[in-house]
């Protein structure tokens, strides 16, 4: 899932005539939220050998793009499960596990986290530039 923020660049191109680091301090921000959102799928994950929960990461991508999950081959078995889904998406119990989602849910549950990180970077990096 891709999260973005319209009327971002727009700001940014005027946050940047005031000095300072604004795309430091987005990036920064949204490395804050990406540490909360790996925190978060590891307490969610289910857990049997540990090797899945210990497993989450995070990587930084490039400025302002973060990545939060796990090289482990079943990870997407366990998240979406391997049972049969109708054509809504409906998992039916016929046969196959069960879903168990862990990191999509960390991610929607902090969106706000994320962005509320990022906006007190910024306020900071103003701050600091008007100083």
């Amino acid at each position: 899932m891709e999260m973005s923020i319209e009327g971002l660049e727009g700001l940014m191109v005027k946050l940047r005539r005031l000095g300072g680091s604004v795309d430091a301090a987005i990036d920064k921000g949204i490395g804050k939220g990406v540490q909360k959102i790996k925190s978060d799928a590891k307490v969610n994950c289910p857990y049997d050998t540990g090797r899945l929960k210990g497993s989450i990461s995070t990587e930084h991508l490039e400025p302002k793009v973060w990545a939060v999950g796990t090289n482990v081959e079943y990870a997407m078995f366990v998240e979406f499960g391997t049972g049969q889904h109708d054509a809504k998406g409906n998992w039916h119990t016929t046969n196959g596990a069960p879903p168990k989602p862990y990191l999509y849910p960390a991610l929607l549950g902090n969106r706000e986290y994320v962005f509320k990180s990022c906006k007190v970077e910024l306020a900071r990096a103003i701050r600091s530039a008007m100083a």
